[in-house]
């Protein structure tokens, strides 16, 4: 079993169920919204409800690959805004936001120009749409 997360990726399941324990210790209430179904994939959509050092109500995605009945892959996304903390060591605040403000703007300049080879220059080597 592979997990991807926002802040770590989980390679085998023990990895994964040991940050997945820390977590739930916080968790004090999960809401399934809606799961969808089709062959061998699900989405899981929830309402995740957790208290210090993280206290917050999330909208959490998964998306699991499942092989004979058992899950092979899962994928989350959420605002991770709440759990950086707990993941990070002590951050400039105020360096993050410039960067992610350079982003915004090198993005627009690209889309309103057309410009593709500016628009691909804020984008990682790694990044791949699955």
């Amino acid at each position: 079993m592979t997990f991807v997360g926002l802040f770590e990726t989980y390679p085998k399941a023990d990895a994964y169920i040991a940050t997945f324990t820390q977590l739930m210790n916080i968790v004090t209430r999960l809401d399934v919204k809606a799961i969808i179904g089709e062959g061998d994939n699900a989405a899981i959509f929830m309402e995740m409800e957790t208290t210090a050092p993280a206290a917050a109500t999330t909208l959490v995605a998964e998306w699991h690959e499942t092989r004979n009945g058992k899950i092979a892959h899962a994928q989350s996304a959420f605002d991770a805004r709440p759990f950086a903390a707990m993941f990070a060591g002590p951050q400039d605040t105020d360096a993050d936001e410039r960067a992610i403000r350079a982003l915004k703007d090198t993005f627009g300049k690209a889309l309103l120009s057309g410009d593709a080879t500016l628009r691909a220059s804020i984008w990682t080597e790694a990044f791949c749409i699955r």
